[in-house]
Formats: structure tokens, C-alpha cells, sequence
């Protein structure tokens, strides 16, 4: 043993020693602060400073052009997890994976239309090609599916206890 790790063992033994002697208090949290939700416009300034720390990007936009602003921000077969209850103008045209944590585990999540119409489409096609003896999924369609299953699989793997 170095004398460095002699140096923090008696260091930490001296802490250990201090705090069995006297352990702390209780702690009392206060919890009366206001639990609703809030409503208004917000601080949209203050919003925006925060979730830059994170590295997060921030775009303002008037609410016509949610929609089109999402769609332009996601990539081409890129797969969109989504609340339940987002309104669907703001991700038309864009594959989504909408969570819904009152289903079970069996069906936790449901696709948009549109992702469940390209599931199908790959599906049918899929059948189709096996029965001629071929395939007939394109790589993209295939990164898609794959993307998407690997979203379930993550989403599932999540709710699990």
C-alpha cells in the first residue's frame, strides 16, 4: 500500500468515525410547492437557456409551422418517438412510435399511420417475393424495419420491471 492510499484510508476512516459518533438529523423536504401544471405561454427564454446547457437546440417557430418544422428535422426513415396524445398535424408525414403507458406489455407502443402503411407495404411485399422464390425489400426498407423493431425492443425493454 502507497503511502497515498495509506494517507486516504486514514482520511476516510476519520470521516467514518466522525459520522457514527453523531449521525445526521432527519432531513425534512418541503413539498408544498405548487404541483399543478402549468398553462400560459411560459418563459420561453428561460426555457430555452436551460435546455441549452444540454446542448439541446432550440427553434421558434408560430404554431402553423410545427408540422413542417418537424418533418424537416427528422430524417428521411427516420423513426420519431412520440407522447400519445401529441396532436397529429405536428408529426404528419413523419414514421412515429407513439407511447401509451396504459397498455400492457405486450402492446406498449403503436405506430402512425403512416408507419404502420410502410409496415404493411414491407409486409405484403415481403410475402409476395417469398412466394416467387425471391426478395423484395430494399436495403432502405429494410433499415426502417430494423430501426423500428430496435425502438419497440427499447421501449419494451424500458417498461420492464
Amino acid at each position: 500500500m502507497t503511502d497515498h492510499d495509506k494517507a486516504r484510508v486514514a482520511v476516510l476512516g476519520r470521516i467514518r468515525a466522525a459520522l457514527a459518533a453523531a449521525p445526521p438529523a432527519a432531513v425534512v423536504v418541503p413539498r408544498d410547492y405548487d404541483r399543478e401544471p402549468l398553462s400560459g405561454g411560459g418563459d420561453v427564454a428561460r426555457f430555452a437557456e436551460t435546455v441549452a446547457e444540454y446542448r439541446a437546440q432550440v427553434t421558434r417557430i408560430d404554431a402553423a409551422a410545427i408540422g413542417a418544422t418537424v418533418a424537416s428535422l427528422v430524417p428521411t426513415g427516420g423513426l420519431v418517438v412520440i407522447p400519445g396524445d401529441l396532436p397529429a398535424a405536428w408529426v404528419e408525414g413523419v414514421d412515429t412510435l407513439a407511447d401509451n403507458p396504459a397498455h400492457k406489455r405486450s402492446s406498449l407502443v403503436s405506430l402512425s399511420p403512416s408507419g404502420e402503411r410502410t409496415i404493411r407495404r414491407m409486409l405484403k411485399r415481403e410475402r409476395d417475393s417469398w412466394a416467387r422464390g425471391e426478395l423484395a425489400v430494399s436495403p432502405q426498407e429494410l433499415r426502417r424495419a430494423v430501426a423500428t423493431l430496435r425502438s419497440v425492443r427499447e421501449h419494451i425493454a424500458a417498461r420492464t420491471p
